[in-house]
């Protein structure tokens, strides 16, 4: 992976179930630098880049001066780009991908989830079958389970909050089920049924229960 930010680099290997060999800034001495600005505001590129030049400046003069890479490197800000290489097992790609996928993640991060997914989904030796598979798991998380629902404090929109999701004991649905012989309903999600018409959410799922007339 090259040309991400070093802020961005900093969120990747927080998934700590893989492995990286990132570049060192204590044995790489830049003379000029591509700035990263992905993802940014519009309002937000003129001062950071300003910034980082003013950051260039610094850098530059001290390695004129002698001083190491290693320690002039302190001035460089997280918009220096790097390169990165990246191993993950499945398991780990897939929350990789649930949680940097989310329209709550930065752009940049969110851009490279959505890269890794097209490069998996483009190999060559992957059947189709395996292909459609793993495109209802590389999802947002709010995709990714049998309710879909968002689990953040804000969310997109996209789906409804969890937090309307009501989850009851089983025991609790059992008893009522015996006790009432009305018209029973339906799961729109799951289509799990003989549930009783007073019942507002699947005691499986959670998802809203359909009256079957």
């Amino acid at each position: 992976m090259e040309g991400i930010s070093r802020a961005c680099s900093h969120q990747l290997v927080r998934h700590r179930i893989a492995s990286y060999s990132q570049q060192s800034q204590r044995y790489v001495t830049y003379e000029s630098v591509d700035w990263v600005t992905d993802g940014l505001e519009h309002d937000a590129v003129e001062p950071v880049m300003l910034s980082c030049a003013e950051s260039m400046i610094a850098y530059r003069d001290m390695i004129e001066k002698g001083v190491k890479a290693e320690n002039a490197r302190a001035v460089l800000p997280n918009a220096t780009p790097t390169i990165i290489y990246v191993t993950m097992n499945l398991r780990a790609l897939m929350h990789f991908c649930n949680e940097r996928m989310c329209s709550r993640a930065q752009a940049e991060i969110r851009n490279v989830a959505i890269g890794m997914k097209n490069e998996v989904m483009s190999a060559d030796k992957i059947s189709q079958a395996e292909k459609e598979i793993l495109d209802t798991v590389l999802v947002p998380k709010c995709a990714a389970g049998p309710i879909k629902a968002c689990p953040e404090h804000k969310g997109c929109g996209r789906y409804k909050p969890l937090k309307e999701f009501v989850w009851r004991p089983k025991a609790k649905w059992e008893k009522c089920y015996s006790l009432s012989a009305e018209s029973s309903v339906v799961c729109s999600n799951c289509g799990f049924e003989n549930g009783v018409s007073s019942m507002k959410f699947c005691p499986r799922c959670g998802a809203e229960m359909e009256t079957d007339e």
